[in-house]
C-alpha cells in the first residue's frame, strides 16, 4: 500500500524538532556552567576588632564592612554575589584570633576558637580580611609581638590557598606620644612584609600635624573609632584592592642552601632569588634523610635578593640530614637535602625537663669521672652546684631546686678534663 508523503515526512519532522531543542538545551546548560564558573559566589571572612565590628558607624550599613558588602551585591539580580562573614569583636587584639592550637604566652588572651583564624579557615572563604588598629599598643603588647603574630596569622591562611589582606594600624588619641608613634611605626612594618596584601588605613585618618592623632573629621568623638566618613575611607582602600581578582604573588625561589659545623654547632644559610610577603621557612632534620622533623620556623623579609641564617645549637651526632619547607601562598615546596656528619660530644645534657618541684638531666658522658652541675640566674651568677660520677653511658640525675622565682635560667655540666655543655630552661613556680 502506498504510503501518505505526509505521514512519511512526519518522523523525519518530529526528529529534527527534538534535535534543535536538544542543541537548544545544551547550549543553555553550558552557558549555565560557564556562568556559574565564572562568576560563583565567593565568600570573604572579616577578622577583626571595633572598627571591623562597626563601631562608630550609623546606620550599621555606613560601616566600611557593610559597604564592601553592598558593593558587591548591588548589581546582581538575586542580591547576593559575595558572602562576607563578619567575626570581628570590639576590644580584641591579634592575641584573640591566632590558632586554636597557639601556645599562649603568660599574660596574654587565649584565642576565641568561635572567631579566630581557624575558624575563619574552616568557612573555606576565597579571602580573609584582618583589621586590627590599636587594641595591641593600646593593651601594652610590643610592636614585635604584634607583628610575629600577624606573620603567623597571613601564613596560617595564605598555606591553606586563602588570599589574606592585613590592615595596617590606624591613629588613636593616646596620651603617650611613645604609643602614637608605635602606630605609626607598625604601618611600615605591615606595609613592608605584606607589600600588595597590605591595606593603608592610616593615610586617610591621620592628623596632618605630626603628631599621629586622629582627624577631627573622622573622629566618632572618643579618639579611638571613626566615624561614617572614615569608615568610607576604609571600604575605598579595601575595594580598591581587587580582593577576588589579585593577581597571583611570583613564587617563592632559593638560590642557594648550605650546611657548615662550627663549634660544634651546625649554621645553616641560605638565599632567595625571589619571594612574596608573608612567605616562611621551616627548618627540617633527619638522622636518616627519610623522616624529617621540624626543628624552627623563619618569616621571609618579603623582597629578593635575601640572604638568611640559622643555627642548630644541638645537633645530632653522627650524620645529620637537613633541608628547608618552603612555604608561600598556599604553595609548599622543598630545597635539596644537605648532609653532615658532627662528631661525638665528650659531654652533652640530652634531655632537661622540670619535674615535680626537681630538674631532671639526661647526660651523656664519653669518659668516666666527676662532673659539676650547675644552675645559673639568667645573668650567670652561681645558684646551685652539685656534682656525681659519670661512666661512658647516660645517666639520668635529679636535682632538688632551691626557691626560685619565675624565669629564665641555666644549666651547666662540667668535667675535670675542660669538657663542657649549658643549656637553658624556663622555670614556673
Amino acid at each position: 500500500m502506498a504510503r501518505n508523503p505526509r505521514l512519511q515526512s512526519r518522523p523525519a519532522t518530529i526528529f529534527n524538532l527534538n534535535n534543535c531543542c536538544m542543541k537548544k538545551q545544551c547550549f543553555h546548560l553550558i552557558a549555565l556552567l560557564l556562568s556559574v564558573l565564572a562568576y560563583g559566589q565567593k565568600k570573604i571572612v572579616v577578622l577583626g576588632s571595633s572598627t571591623a565590628a562597626g563601631s562608630g558607624a550609623s546606620p550599621a550599613d555606613s560601616s566600611w564592612v557593610n559597604r564592601l558588602k553592598s558593593s558587591f551585591n548591588r548589581n546582581t539580580n538575586d542580591g547576593v554575589d559575595t558572602t562576607i562573614v563578619n567575626l570581628a569583636i570590639g576590644g580584641y587584639t591579634s592575641y584573640h584570633i591566632m590558632p586554636t592550637d597557639f601556645p599562649v604566652p603568660p599574660g596574654r588572651p587565649a584565642p576565641n576558637v568561635t572567631q579566630n583564624i581557624t575558624k575563619a579557615i574552616s568557612l573555606l572563604p576565597n579571602v580573609i580580611i584582618i583589621n586590627m588598629p590599636s587594641n595591641d599598643i593600646g593593651n601594652g603588647y610590643t610592636m614585635k609581638e604584634q607583628m610575629d603574630n600577624l606573620r603567623l596569622l597571613f601564613q596560617q591562611a595564605m598555606s591553606h590557598g586563602i588570599r589574606c589582606f592585613i590592615g595596617t594600624t590606624q591613629p588613636r588619641n593616646f596620651a603617650d606620644a611613645a604609643q602614637r608613634q608605635m602606630q605609626r611605626e607598625l604601618v611600615d612594618s605591615i606595609t613592608n612584609n605584606f607589600a600588595s596584601y597590605a591595606i593603608n588605613f592610616w593615610d586617610d585618618l591621620v592628623s596632618n600635624d605630626g603628631q599621629n592623632r586622629i582627624r577631627d573629621d573622622v573622629n566618632w568623638g572618643d579618639g579611638v573609632h571613626i566615624n561614617n566618613a572614615g569608615h568610607r575611607h576604609l571600604f575605598e582602600r579595601t575595594a580598591a584592592k581587587s580582593l577576588l581578582t589579585a593577581s597571583a604573588p611570583l613564587p617563592l625561589r632559593l638560590s642557594g642552601f648550605k650546611v657548615r659545623e662550627e663549634n660544634k654547632r651546625v649554621q645553616l644559610s641560605w638565599a632567595t632569588a625571589e619571594e612574596e610577603p608573608g612567605s616562611f621557612f621551616e627548618i627540617e632534620r633527619s638522622a636518616d634523610g627519610l623522616s624529617f622533623v621540624r626543628l624552627d620556623g623563619m618569616p621571609a623579609k618579603g623582597y629578593q635578593p635575601s640572604s638568611y641564617q640559622w643555627t642548630d645549637p644541638r645537633p645530632l651526632e653522627g650524620k645529620s640530614f637537613y633541608r628547608l619547607k618552603l612555604v608561600s601562598a598556599g604553595r609548599i615546596n622543598y630545597s635539596g637535602i644537605v648532609g653532615l656528619s658532627i662528631a661525638a660530644r665528650p659531654l652533652l645534657i640530652q634531655r632537661l625537663y622540670h619535674q615535680g618541684g626537681e630538674l631532671c638531666l639526661e647526660i651523656s658522658s664519653l669518659q668516666e669521672g666527676q662532673v659539676s652541675i650547675d644552675i645559673l640566674s639568667s645573668t650567670g651568677a652561681l645558684l646551685l652546684r652539685r656534682s656525681f660520677g659519670s661512666g661512658p653511658q647516660a645517666a639520668m640525675v635529679r636535682l632538688s631546686l632551691p626557691p626560685l622565682a619565675t624565669g629564665n635560667y641555666f644549666a651547666r655540666i662540667s668535667s675535670r678534663n675542660g669538657a663542657t655543655d649549658i643549656r637553658p630552661f624556663f622555670l614556673s613556680r
